[in-house]
């Protein structure tokens, strides 16, 4: 019975950390409309993050980056060397 838990919370985490991801490239189109394949790139990072933090802080500047270029620039250095390589 243990095992079914487990496996609803990692389900449940997955299905948190989707929506995170979703918030954050929905606000990146409602609020700077970006180049097509400038949100392509940063979709292709986004949507393997694993990480809640990082997802969080991405979330955050999202909202609170000046433009678009200021988010790209902030995305780069939260992004670790290790998630760009998974991603």
């Amino acid at each position: 019975m243990g095992n079914y838990q487990q496996i609803y919370e990692e389900v449940r985490q997955e299905a948190g950390r989707e929506v995170r991801r979703r918030h954050i490239l929905d606000v990146l189109i409602l609020r700077f409309d970006p180049a097509a394949s400038a949100y392509r790139e940063i979709e292709k990072l986004v949507i393997k993050i694993k990480d809640d933090e990082i997802l969080y802080r991405l979330f955050a500047t999202s909202i609170k980056a000046n433009t678009f270029t200021d988010f790209q620039s902030t995305f780069q250095q939260v992004i670790s060397p290790v998630e760009k390589e998974t991603a």
